[in-house]
């Protein structure tokens, strides 16, 4: 695991919070916008945040792409982990 210091036009996985409750998103470059945008987002709406974290850090492990954690972005680097090791991973680095 690593962390992503500067994310740039790369895709990467996080969560936010529709009205149907918390959800991972994957974003893309926007060149428009000039910014990140949702492009597509998970199956399920979670009851709560960390329970949409688990979902994003599945996705972005499957996908290979960076995911954001509580605002860091961190690879993963083809290595599955749960929220807890990413959230202790974080805190010391």
């Amino acid at each position: 695991m690593k962390k992503v210091p500067d994310i740039k036009k790369n895709p990467y996985v996080s969560t936010y919070l529709p009205i149907s409750g918390h959800k991972s998103v994957l974003l893309t470059w926007d060149e428009d916008c000039n910014c990140h945008t949702p492009w597509n987002t998970g199956m399920w709406a979670h009851c709560t945040a960390d329970a949409a974290l688990e979902d994003a850090l599945d996705w972005a492990y499957a996908e290979n792409i960076p995911v954001s954690i509580d605002g860091v972005i961190i690879d993963l680097e083809l290595n599955p982990t749960s929220l807890r090791v990413a959230r202790e991973f974080i805190a010391t680095t």
